[in-house]
């Protein structure tokens, strides 16, 4: 059965089998270690917007559902139709830049002050990294909470908890179906 998901869905996932996944996970308090949005339909296939190791890129969201992986959907209930293919255009304009390694690091070290009750801002601002690239999108659809948000500020835990705690969001989807 084919997930039923819409353009400007925001994903979260984590890769169980791989230890990058799970060191990036451990460093933001998370667990998840990735963030994604879904485009749309090209050909049949559900596809994303996202980053790789190297860059910003579409990707079939079909990558996702590997007996590896766990992932969790949200969609904003009240989002318009034009509102997400306005999202998912200022999402795709990222598309070839490169990760942002540094600012991960960044987010790391911020994330680990945080657990001792330091909060910084992230000082590194170069590439991006995954939660930015949702961000990003939403930024232009005025979407509160999101459209406030600094997209390179924050990390993947922290949006998921604005996400799944916030009443404008449902899950819409749970892969493999139990967290």
């Amino acid at each position: 059965m084919k997930p039923e998901l819409r353009p400007a869905d925001i994903g979260f996932a984590m890769t169980t089998s791989s230890w990058l996944s799970k060191a990036i996970a451990w460093f933001m308090s998370s667990k998840w270690s990735h963030t994604f949005m879904i485009a749309g339909e090209l050909n049949e296939h559900t596809m994303t917007v996202e980053t790789s190791d190297f860059e910003v890129y579409a990707a079939p969201f079909g990558h996702h559902l590997r007996t590896d992986k766990r992932v969790e959907v949200y969609r904003h209930k009240s989002l318009e139709n034009k509102e997400a293919i306005e999202a998912v255009a200022q999402a795709m304009i990222h598309i070839g830049e490169t990760y942002g390694y540094l600012q991960l690091f960044s987010l790391g070290l911020r994330r680990l002050l945080m657990r001792v009750g330091i909060k910084i801002p992230n000082f590194i601002r170069q590439g991006l990294v995954c939660c930015a690239v949702p961000l990003y999108g939403y930024k232009a659809t005025k979407v509160h909470p999101l459209s406030m948000i600094d997209p390179e500020g924050i990390d993947t835990e922290e949006l998921y908890q604005i996400i799944s705690n916030h009443p404008d969001f449902e899950l819409v989807l749970r892969y493999p179906g139990t967290s």
